[in-house]
């Protein structure tokens, strides 16, 4: 009999925190799982820690790989499901006790495509969690969906892809994989998904706990980081503006943001004269179809005028908030 989920774990260097992940996944209640973990070219004792759990538990399969990164092993990892819900969990991170109990009965009766959740933050330095204010939303299309809470504040970035479960027959109906190569793949696959989903839900409950550790990779803002976030937005770009039969409101102020960023002060000081090179890899016509509030255009006026200017703008709009206060 196949399993109701497969759960899908990237492992890269993580052997002080593997085994809270997967105790995490083997102590729930509910049992009809496989754990799919995708050795992404480790080089400490995460593999010997994976061994040990596959060696106890037979829901359990390794597959090692060279590294990659993480969406190609989150790729890999649904290429080799085979269960009806797909859950992505990341190695230094875990699952409530009653996670999975509390999701099948969520869809057991009530199937769609993507089921949203909740979680907690965990803050490895201080040892202090903070969660996210949860709520119930009933079937919905995706996009009505993204477009209502995609703005809205919360704890956990919106398109965190672990904070939801997705439908295997949709995942793969709609051809939906990580790209590549580039980090930022939550923000170009959870747009795309909720584009394509027909039928999504939420419910409150926080059954996921994502540890922020110091020097963690979403602290960054290196080079790669900031080129990678360029590549998403141009291929954001790509995908949505293609479709003027849809409400492209709050995506194109995603965008907008994103590349108004980095023209910023703290991206210029962060990468130097490099930032010249990733200026040149925006898509200006996606840029300026971008720009459709007020502050956007008038923002994307003064980088037109010169990004020195934008810049200087920014400065003296921060001082003259702060001698206000």
């Amino acid at each position: 009999m196949e399993p109701f989920f497969s759960i899908i774990i990237p492992v890269y260097n993580v052997e002080h925190y593997l085994e809270q992940c997967l105790d995490s996944v083997v102590n729930q209640g509910f049992r009809s799982w496989e754990l799919i973990c995708i050795n992404d070219g480790s080089t400490d004792r995460s593999i010997n820690i994976l061994k040990d759990y596959s060696d106890k538990y037979a829901q359990i399969s390794i597959k090692t790989i060279n590294n990659s990164g993480t969406a190609v092993a989150r790729n890999r990892g649904i290429n080799l499901a085979k269960g009806q819900y797909l859950l992505f969990i990341d190695s230094d991170d875990w699952i409530g006790p009653d996670a999975l109990q509390i999701i099948y009965d969520a869809v057991k009766n009530n199937p769609v495509d993507i089921l949203s959740f909740n979680g907690h933050l965990y803050y490895e330095d201080s040892g202090t969690t903070e969660t996210d204010e949860g709520q119930m939303v009933r079937n919905i299309n995706g996009w009505d969906y993204y477009n209502k809470h995609v703005l809205r504040p919360r704890k956990f970035h919106f398109v965190c892809v672990v904070i939801r479960a997705y439908s295997l027959s949709f995942i793969l109906d709609k051809g939906l994989f990580f790209r590549a190569g580039v980090l930022h793949e939550d923000n170009l696959f959870m747009p795309q998904a909720f584009y394509h989903a027909e039928k999504v839900a939420e419910i409150p409950d926080p059954l996921y706990c994502y540890r922020i550790r110091p020097g963690s990779k979403m602290h960054e803002y290196t080079f790669r980081q900031i080129k990678d976030k360029c590549e998403v937005n141009n291929s954001l770009g790509d995908f949505f503006f293609s479709k003027p039969d849809i409400d492209l409101s709050n995506i194109s102020r995603i965008i907008a943001s994103d590349y108004i960023g980095l023209y910023s002060t703290k991206t210029k000081r962060a990468i130097g004269n490099k930032q010249k090179e990733i200026i040149s890899k925006i898509n200006r016509e996606y840029f300026r179809r971008a720009c459709i509030i007020r502050r956007h255009k008038f923002l994307y006026t003064l980088i037109r005028i010169h990004p020195f200017v934008y810049r200087t703008y920014t400065r003296m709009s921060k001082i003259l908030h702060s001698c206000s206060r």
